[in-house]
């Protein structure tokens, strides 16, 4: 099987939507991160680096595979590091089950994009009932990299009420970036592999709305909305059997039960 690997440019970029369209992640929800209008387009943060390699069979010329490494600055250890992440892995249908195009694609990567000045390790995130992909990456497999659990993130959907405002409650503007820049970095600085926020606050990020609660001045909290429906997408493209046999019923009294609804399949 000839598979050739190689960086992906300008010309890729719509096999790069493709694979990400065609590719949901596995599970019992069938979820798909999709790029659109731009395969290669931001967010770009202060200080990224970015490489995504794209398999191509050697007889079509067809994209049949697709990874990204990205490299941003983080809190790690306390300390400000450049924290590469491992996603973005899609291997269209056709091809799966070919553990060597996997291969290729991780070495590929290693041999063009890792530097020095990095940590010795990257993150990826894998949805906890994507068995599939849980199962391949951590058999310890020749040629793949070694996968250990760091933790566990959960995440809760809410539906959005109107609450009459804290009034110590307000938006950040451009003269409390300074002040706002120094509570994340020292809040930062306390949480494992946390992103530089400080640093993409003051970028002034399109779609990043940013509370903070203040007290005599001071500031206790923040909290924000990073708004990248124009560049990125989560789209459903399968659900379980019974949450779609039950999900008009269950959409007419969400709103009593103030939860959110369950969205449609695409």
């Amino acid at each position: 099987m000839a598979i050739t690997y190689a960086l992906a440019g300008p010309d890729d970029e719509g096999d790069i939507r493709r694979l990400l369209r065609e590719n949901a992640m596995g599970g019992s929800w069938q979820i798909s991160l999709e790029r659109e209008p731009d395969g290669l387009g931001g967010p770009h943060v202060p200080g990224e680096r970015r490489a995504m390699v794209i398999a191509r069979d050697g007889a079509s010329g067809k994209a049949v595979g697709l990874c990204e490494r990205l490299v941003r600055p983080a809190w790690v250890n306390g300390e400000r590091r450049l924290l590469p992440y491992l996603g973005a892995l899609r291997i269209a249908h056709s091809h799966r089950h070919r553990i060597a195009i996997l291969r290729g694609g991780f070495q590929t990567l290693r041999d063009v994009a890792e530097r020095g000045d990095e940590c010795g390790f990257a993150l990826t995130s894998i949805a906890a009932d994507n068995s599939a992909a849980r199962r391949v990456l951590t058999a310890g497999l020749k040629g793949l990299p070694r996968y250990v659990p760091v933790g566990a993130l959960a995440t809760l959907m809410v539906r959005a009420r109107r609450f009459r405002r804290d009034p110590d409650i307000g938006a950040v503007n451009p003269e409390d970036v300074p002040q706002i820049g120094a509570f994340l970095a020292r809040e930062g600085a306390r949480r494992q592999f946390a992103p530089l926020w400080e640093e993409i606050v003051a970028t002034g990020q399109a779609g990043l709305t940013l509370l903070a609660l203040r007290q005599q001045g001071e500031i206790l909290g923040t909290i924000g909305v990073w708004d990248q429906r124009g560049s990125r997408q989560v789209v459903v493209r399968g659900m379980p059997p019974l949450v779609r046999a039950l999900r008009g019923g269950v959409n007419l009294i969400a709103p009593l039960l103030v939860m959110p609804s369950i969205p449609g399949v695409g």
